[in-house]
């Protein structure tokens, strides 16, 4: 008599199984209703041990357990083939009555819920999440905004570049962009002129630079970082797949991207995207395509290129002149200023036509 009384339990926890079911495929699944059929379901396993000890005695909780592991197995079946039809809709439906009673007893024995996260931890988390999926060509300095010093140069030049730049560290180039013979570091300038001020003139860039470390573009930060902060490295050159100089990252840059922009005295703030009429804008050429596409609620990619001034020189496949135009994802792309003897664009208008 006790064992059939387990029946009972043992049904309920099979419907609600199914309701369960159902609850997943719409993604309102309820945490109390789970913890109900498993009490169920031990009711039932304490039942059934009890009805069966006195046939088969110590063989019962044997038998039990595996009675109901059947049952779940086979209710788990059923469930998977009636979830989302209109069966398990109905069961679901029909025993919303005992989830709101069950969930009044349950808020009593509830653990307390954590606090939701403030607006800026959840973005802490995603840029932390992001950053596991970000490579070094995503936030590397590009070769042409690198600021650099020329290894010829003596020790008092190599100080008005460190001066007017506001950089405490600088590559040193020889015989071409590509060529880098070592980073230069301001404080060993300084130490030099402390020690003999006369080797400010007399010594050059190129004979107090520091070994430089190039890493490829492809490789992920979160690696760059850790090495970078092992080997106590601060500037890192980025080498394209071709083994050419393609940027420079920073430590700076790096944890930038997981906190955020980090503002010192030499920062200069430099607008993405500024408006000047109505669907006229003036466009940093280095602003992202994500970035821009972002401000406009729009999603633009491009497999080859990362940057608005990247993408108009793709599409006409040259540095466009000054007051060329171009058009693409609904904008019209004017290259405002050119720098021709750098090979760079120095602004971008962009007229959004797509209205």
């Amino acid at each position: 008599m006790i064992a059939i009384s387990a029946v009972l339990p043992l049904l309920i926890a099979f419907f609600l199984t199914i309701a369960e079911a159902q609850q997943r495929v719409s993604e309102k699944v309820q945490d109390s209703a789970i913890y109900l059929r498993m009490m169920l379901l031990a009711i039932s396993g304490a039942l059934l041990t009890l009805g069966l000890e006195s046939y088969i005695s110590g063989w019962s909780v044997v038998v039990s357990l595996l009675i109901l592991s059947v049952v779940l197995m086979i209710s788990h079946a059923v469930a998977s083939k009636l979830c989302g039809g209109g069966f398990a809709q109905g069961v679901d439906t029909f025993l919303a009555r005992i989830y709101q009673a069950w969930n009044e007893l349950f808020k009593a024995f509830q653990l307390p819920a954590p606090p939701d996260p403030e607006e800026f931890e959840k973005e802490f988390l995603q840029s932390i999440e992001d950053f596991g999926q970000t490579v070094v060509r995503e936030v590397m300095v590009p070769r042409i905004d690198m600021r650099t010093i020329d290894s010829e140069d003596n020790l008092e030049e190599a100080l008005s570049g460190f001066v007017s730049s506001g950089h405490s560290r600088l590559p040193v180039t020889g015989d071409g962009p590509d060529d880098i013979r070592g980073v230069l570091f301001l404080k060993d300038i300084a130490k030099t002129v402390l020690e003999n001020p006369a080797k400010l003139v007399s010594e050059k860039a190129g004979e107090n630079a520091r070994q430089a470390v190039f890493v490829p573009e492809s490789k992920p930060v979160s690696d760059l970082l850790q090495e970078m902060q092992s080997s106590q490295i601060q500037l890192a050159l980025i080498i394209d797949e071709y083994g050419g100089i393609a940027g420079m990252v920073t430590m700076e840059d790096l944890i930038e991207e997981l906190v955020g922009e980090i503002s010192d005295e030499y920062d200069r703030e430099q607008q993405e995207l500024s408006q000047l009429g109505e669907n006229l804008y003036r466009v940093n050429p280095r602003t992202t395509l994500s970035a821009f596409g972002e401000y406009f609620e729009l999603e633009i990619e491009d497999e080859d290129v990362d940057t608005v001034a990247g993408l108009i020189i793709k599409l006409l496949d040259r540095l466009p002149v000054g007051g060329e135009r171009v058009q693409a994802h609904g904008f019209d792309f004017v290259a405002e200023r050119v720098d021709v003897k750098k090979g760079r664009l120095g602004s971008i208008i962009v007229k959004k036509i797509n209205v």
